[in-house]
């Protein structure tokens, strides 16, 4: 089988959660991105379109007209690579196939993350479109049980959903932790939705109890120039900001980490999470959890097993279970080995990999 992987850039194709899936499939898969729909793929660049085509479409494009240069030209690429299937990380990326998928009558998947069907304006944007895609789609797959209910509401047929977050990558069951004490660490980009500035306060609020207590927070984004003054201006000394750092090295921030720690909210414009795989992947390396009844969190983050999750914006609640971990360690090392223990029965990389071909197969068998 060979399946076109749908992606939006080619930077976002080194997502964890694409990567994971590219490296999953039972297939031969040629990854295509360039925006809604594709212009690009791995294989061949860019296709079939030379600049000035590129500029017709745009041009007509703001002025209301459809003359679906780019899309007669994915059509083209996808029937040229003999493509079995399509799947498209993300809706409007599968809003951007499914026209060419109908025409050649190519099987497709499209799998939803987060923005893509909670934020307000892309919904309400997407909202006619979305329901042509979830008549033209064998398979649509939510990676948290709010999804699964948000997909209904908007149209799609409760029998094409299936529910599958994104796995932790296998390295994280095999990491072997070399816990310093009290070290909190903190893993995402600084984005609204993420709030890090409210894990900030949180942890302000542990120094009173902890004043030895360190936080690690990884990652880049709009937010993390505002975080750092927050620091600096709030006096929190101990509290380290790496920016992007490689994957190899923030595996050792988890091999070293006593708590896992994430404030994820509904931000004003209706944005949330998926399931962030972050907080999986500290479960699956035995680490506890703490962080919000947001999303997909609380499906796989038992709260009092996994870890601990208190209401969105709450950082009093927050800064209250970090000290509760902090002051039990033994109890902090249990609901890291039972969290692990919960991820893997039902996350482990082959289980997940398993169910992800299933859905593969299932659709690619009925069309």
């Amino acid at each position: 089988m060979k399946i076109a992987l749908i992606s939006t850039t080619l930077e976002s194709t080194s997502e964890t959660f694409i990567r994971r899936h590219r490296d999953l499939m039972d297939a031969e898969v040629i990854t295509y991105y360039g925006g809604y729909p594709s212009t690009h793929n791995v294989k061949d660049g860019r296709f079939g379109l030379r600049q000035w085509q590129f500029y017709l479409d745009t041009l007509a494009s703001k002025l209301g007209l459809n003359i679906s240069v780019k899309e007669r030209a994915l059509t083209r690429s996808l029937k040229t690579n003999a493509i079995d299937l399509c799947y498209a990380e993300f809706g409007p990326n599968g809003v951007g196939v499914m026209n060419a998928c109908d025409k050649l009558k190519i099987p497709l998947i499209v799998n939803f993350h987060g923005y893509d069907i909670h934020k307000t304006g892309v919904v309400n944007s997407y909202k006619t479109r979305y329901q042509r895609l979830f008549e033209i789609a064998g398979a649509v797959v939510a990676v948290s049980r709010e999804m699964e209910k948000k997909l209904i509401s908007l149209g799609c047929d409760s029998d094409k959903i299936h529910y599958l977050p994104c796995a932790p990558d296998d390295k994280f069951f095999n990491l072997r932790l070399k816990t310093r004490p009290k070290s909190l660490l903190a893993v995402g980009r600084f984005i609204d939705k993420k709030a890090p500035y409210l894990t900030l306060l949180s942890f302000k609020k542990v120094l009173k109890d902890h004043p030895d207590a360190s936080l690690t927070m990884i990652g880049d984004g709009p937010l993390l120039t505002c975080c750092k003054n927050i620091a600096k201006s709030l006096n929190i000394s101990n509290v380290v900001f790496t920016g992007a750092i490689d994957h190899s090295e923030v595996l050792n921030h988890f091999k070293h980490a006593t708590i896992f720690v994430q404030h994820s909210v509904t931000d004003e414009n209706g944005n949330k999470e998926g399931t962030p795989v972050s907080v999986m992947e500290a479960n699956a390396a035995g680490i506890p959890v703490v962080s919000t009844l947001h999303a997909g969190i609380p499906d796989v983050i038992i709260n009092g097993e996994g870890g601990l999750l208190s209401e969105e914006f709450d950082t009093d609640a927050m800064a209250e279970n970090i000290t509760l971990l902090l002051n039990s360690p033994e109890n902090a090392n249990l609901m890291g080995r039972r969290g692990r223990d919960h991820i893997k029965s039902h996350l482990a990389p082959d289980t997940y990999k398993k169910e992800l071909n299933g859905i593969i197969y299932g659709v690619s068998q009925r069309q």
